[in-house]
């Protein structure tokens, strides 16, 4: 029987948007015409443009190559290394390992979300949800990381116009958690345990779990 045209299920699909403008404004929404369309594509190549853009600039900027020569020199076991050829590899490595990280950042998206969604497929299915698909899965957790590219786009603006010598190149939005309590060099676990316990992160983990709860 045809849904009446003034019933609650007809005003809502007549608000719903696209899902990936829902996510951000009604996930309940987004999540049901996932189930019902599943689809991940566009959000994909979203995530993959705009991460893969912030890491360009990041690598214009200088901003990779410095927080690579830092991990570099903060090691122990480089101080080991004779002086006249610490020079050389370093780099050596920030000169393949920037390109390595840009190139991650391209390929990457793509393959989190195969892995991931098939790991989530497969708990899915272990506590019974037997009529999940691969496809429903994907588009689930495409959808859910769209949060992580707002966290990107606020990225660029920072990495354009701060020094990239205090730029962290894996926290470059240091509000969006708690690290900014602490310091990276005399409280460095601390801060790294902070960078985990992140707003965006939270987004995404309740968007995945409201999306396999749908």
């Amino acid at each position: 029987m045809a849904t009446p045209a003034g019933s609650p299920a007809a005003a809502s699909q007549s608000q719903s948007l696209h899902p990936m403008v829902d996510v951000f404004f009604s996930p309940g929404a987004a999540m049901d015409s996932l189930a019902r369309h599943p689809h991940f594509l566009a959000a994909l190549i979203i995530i993959t443009v705009i991460g893969a853009a912030t890491m360009a600039v990041a690598f214009e900027r200088g901003v990779i190559e410095h927080g690579m020569r830092q991990k570099m020199e903060a090691d122990s076991r480089f101080e080991q290394v004779p002086a006249e050829q610490r020079v050389e590899i370093i780099e050596r490595s920030v000169k393949y390992g920037s390109y390595a990280v840009v190139a991650a950042a391209v390929v990457g998206p793509t393959i989190g979300l195969l892995v991931t969604s098939g790991v989530l497929l497969l708990l899915v299915k272990l506590i019974g949800g037997a009529g999940v698909s691969f496809r429903q899965m994907m588009a689930v957790v495409a959808h859910a990381w769209l949060p992580l590219s707002v966290l990107s786009l606020i990225g660029i603006p920072i990495l354009l116009a701060k020094d990239p010598e205090t730029i962290d190149f894996q926290n470059i939005v240091s509000m969006s958690n708690l690290s900014f309590l602490f310091s990276p060099t005399e409280q460095h676990k601390l801060y790294m345990a902070a960078t985990s316990i992140d707003i965006f992160s939270i987004w995404v983990i309740a968007l995945l779990a409201l999306g396999i709860a749908r």
